[in-house]
């Protein structure tokens, strides 16, 4: 099974060329254009084996708050490690 990637970005351009991008590099890619809509995605769809997000984006919800989400670390549906690469 192909490592999945949640792609998270508000620009439509960029999140289409990246999501080619990863798509052609033999992951699968569920792409969000909000925080709010990444957040849907991580606790209804299950683990992602990486998140790609942009940093700054419309709406209440950030990468930052999305990825320390209460929502997923209490649903166990996000593995965290010490690694947050920005």
């Amino acid at each position: 099974m192909a490592p999945s990637v949640l792609l998270v970005e508000d620009s439509s351009p960029a999140r289409r060329n990246l999501a080619i991008f990863l798509e052609r590099a033999g992951y699968q890619v569920a792409q969000a254009d909000t925080g709010e809509h990444a957040l849907r995605l991580l606790v209804t769809s299950g683990n992602f084996d990486v998140v790609v997000s942009d940093l700054r984006m419309p709406g209440m919800i950030n990468c930052l708050d999305v990825l320390f989400s209460k929502t997923c670390r209490s649903a166990n549906r996000f593995d965290f490690d010490d690694r947050l690469w920005l």
